[in-house]
């Protein structure tokens, strides 16, 4: 069918001269409604009527003849893409005609063709067209030489509004076209719908444009129109942006079999026997994988099963693979986890041996899944830790080694692969590759473990049955597969506790320990804490602090907390919490509970063993030089002052001074600003403070006393 935009070649050879190569980017939004001479070169409308204009903020090709055929290209010339740099193009478009009559056609797009030699070109766009009365509204994209339109992909598209996006991979030599069907408005969805190898492979169409090294590409806007004429906001282009950019690069295509083993103890493997869920089928599986670099720009892959695959257990087969942003491969299923199941049969039934065909960027890859040549088991043999409850527990603090047993049908099919993998990263071999490496081994330096999670160990041996080359480099292969877990554990460690200290009585001291360790399967809050005191466990207390409030004798004592997780435990050394008083007493042998005693007086100098800690005084030792002073009025009306020093370690206990005028009266509490009362303290050293209080007197006689109650 001929299609829009042919015959524009003949008209291209004289229209631009070559321009300077600079890495590719740029935009224009055009809302100015004025061209930009820096990144725009002159128009070049070969002498026709068609006219490339800003206006109405977006770039509109109108005609003003309906005469024949009329064109007009826009050359972008800030810089210049070349041949050994991936670059994409990304153009909103607008092509509100279509038609019913007579032969007409309409379009918008961009054009990319080399500078030197000038060979040849390709272009995508948006078009509308009626040849040989049949009508055509969509994208196309053409090698624009084609003349009878024999090679251009026409995708029909009804709407008027669309956006264009022309990739060009610098690896593989390709261009490809991706679609928006409803361009900007609900954020760009790209299909792809075209490619060309200017190489002379690896497009679905290709031609070989004889480029090397650095050699340009030259590309423009076009606009054009034949048999109709075109007038304001009909037909126009908006949002140009071109960059530099990455490209997906398919590394490896696989579909296999496989079966998945958990490894609990030095020689224990079983099939995983983990409960069988949506997104976990069973030990038994089937994969069929597209890996690479930047897949996310991939357009979905195909995979066509062999012919009279049936739909088993109420599930179809899925000819599109799904992307999986946590691997950011392309899987198989609707939860792009491939497909699991509880037994071989079912597996079996579900995927037939026979050829399964994978569709990758336009490319068949075509691959025999047959001979049910499944490997040995894998099995590790660990270093640095140790077995406990089926998990393999490790001090954070050693190296962890780890090796494979032998693959014994390494060399014996097409290909032998050995993965090994920690945590996700890992090394893959092969048999083609590194013959007589046919085990792996790894180790993990000490201190390399991550403490917030479980460390998991993957092993596989995979028998390759069947390859291609249709997508090399990357690797293409059908294999039977057997996949082995092991779960590495950090044993809890304490990092940092709070030192020990003695208290004041009636003090706040909150208690706490920091740990590392992997975290408690199913656990919201990570490590398992129990604190103790004096050895006896306390209710209740099981976060990693503990608060001591309002703070009294029976505090007093041993703390300790034990962290554990699934494969361990550790109890901190001790955490003594004294009471102030106490360690008073104890500090001149005197025990807290008899001679020590606060209301006992041990040297019968009249000051209770209380009353010595308060006021600094030794408890065995008699006198009364720490006693208080007062300093009593000589006439009516002078103040009594009230002075004594006083041990900052005894804030806890309550001191009360009270005054009367005579023994008969009740004895009243000093309290500063009440009855003429002033309480002053100053400080005499770092462990010490001086008391005043001065107290209104009627006479010339007065009595003061301070008590201490703990």
């Amino acid at each position: 069918m001929k299609a829009a935009h042919s015959l524009i070649l003949p008209l291209l050879f004289a229209a631009f001269t070559p321009i300077s190569i600079a890495a590719i980017s740029g935009s224009d939004d055009f809302n100015d409604n004025s061209k930009n001479a820096s990144k725009w070169g002159a128009d070049d409308n070969q002498g026709t009527a068609g006219l490339l204009t800003e206006a109405s903020q977006h770039l509109e090709y109108t005609c003003a003849s309906a005469t024949g055929q009329s064109l007009c290209f826009r050359p972008w010339i800030l810089n210049a893409a070349n041949y050994s740099t991936s670059f994409e193009i990304i153009v909103d478009l607008t092509n509100t005609r279509s038609f019913t009559s007579g032969t007409k056609n309409s379009g918008v797009g961009v054009i990319i063709f080399p500078v030197d030699p000038f060979v040849q070109s390709y272009l995508a766009g948006m078009t509308a067209s009626r040849y040989n009365s049949v009508a055509f509204k969509g994208f196309i994209a053409s090698r624009a030489e084609d003349a009878d339109g024999l090679n251009d992909v026409q995708i029909p598209n009804a709407t008027t509004v669309g956006a264009l996006r022309m990739v060009y991979n610098a690896t593989t030599k390709v261009f490809h076209s991706y679609y928006d069907a409803d361009g900007a408005a609900n954020g760009y969805s790209w299909t792809e719908y075209a490619s060309m190898g200017v190489n002379g492979s690896g497009g679905a169409q290709n031609v070989n444009w004889g480029l090397s090294g650095t050699a340009p590409f030259q590309l423009a806007i076009y606009g054009i129109s034949e048999g109709t004429t075109i007038t304001s906001s009909q037909v126009f282009a908006d949002n140009f942006s071109a960059a530099a950019t990455v490209v997906p690069e398919t590394q490896i295509v696989r579909v296999g079999k496989g079966i998945a083993y958990v490894q609990t103890g030095p020689s224990t493997v079983a099939v995983d026997p983990q409960p069988v869920d949506a997104l976990y089928g069973g030990p038994y599986g089937f994969s069929a994988d597209v890996e690479g670099l930047h897949m996310d720009l991939l357009s979905a892959p195909t995979i066509t099963p062999p012919v009279g695959t049936p739909n088993t257990g109420g599930a179809p087969f899925y000819n599109t693979l799904y992307y999986d942003a946590g691997s950011a491969s392309w899987l198989y299923g609707p939860n792009a986890n491939d497909w699991g199941a509880t037994a071989q049969s079912v597996i079996d039934a579900m995927f037939p041996s026979g050829t399964y065909t994978f569709s990758v960027g336009g490319i068949s890859v075509p691959l025999s899944l047959t001979g049910n040549a499944y490997p040995n088991t894998p099995q590790l043999t660990l270093s640095g830790g140790t077995w406990v409850n089926g998990k393999y527990a490790m001090d954070a603090a050693n190296a962890l080694t780890i090796t494979t047993n032998v693959f014994s049908q390494y060399n014996s099919n097409v290909d032998g692969h050995i993965g090994l993998w920690v945590n996700g990263d890992g090394t893959e071999t092969f048999a083609s590759a590194s013959p007589a490496t046919n085990s792996a081994s790894r180790t993990m330096a000490a201190a390399t473990l991550p403490n917030n999670q479980v460390t998991q160990i993957e092993a596989g041996f995979d028998v390759v049955v069947a390859s291609s080359n249709a997508l090399a480099p990357a690797k293409a292969l059908a294999y039977y597969g057997k996949f082995l877990t092991v779960a590495v554990y950090i044993l809890p460690k304490i990092t940092s506790q709070t030192a020990g200290q003695t208290l004041a009585y009636g003090s706040n001291l909150t208690l706490q320990v920091t740990a590392t360790g992997t975290p408690v399967a199913g656990s919201a809050t990570g490590l398992n804490y129990q604190w103790r005191k004096d050895g006896t466990l306390l209710g209740g207390q099981t976060a990693s602090s503990l608060a001591l409030s309002n703070f009294q004798a029976a505090n007093a004592g041993s703390y300790t907390c034990t962290v554990s997780n699934d494969v361990g435990s550790v109890t901190s050394p001790p955490i003594v919490i004294a009471d102030a008083y106490q360690s008073f007493a104890t500090g001149y042998g005197l025990d807290p509970l008899t001679t020590g005693a606060p209301g006992y007086d041990f040297d019968h100098d009249g000051i209770s063993n209380l009353l010595e800690f308060v006021l600094g005084g030794n408890p065995k030792v008699a006198g009364t030089s720490i006693l208080p002073k007062l300093d009593s009025p000589h006439v009516s009306g002078q103040n009594l002052v009230f002075r004594y020093n006083r041990k900052l370690a005894a804030a806890g206990v309550t001191q009360t001074v009270e005054f009367t005028a005579n023994l008969a009266s009740p004895w009243t509490t000093a309290v500063h600003g009440q009855n003429g009362v002033t309480i002053v303290t100053s400080p005499v050293d770092a462990a010490t403070e001086q008391v005043i209080v001065t107290i209104p007197s009627t006479g010339r006689t007065g009595f003061v006393r301070l008590k201490a109650v703990r």
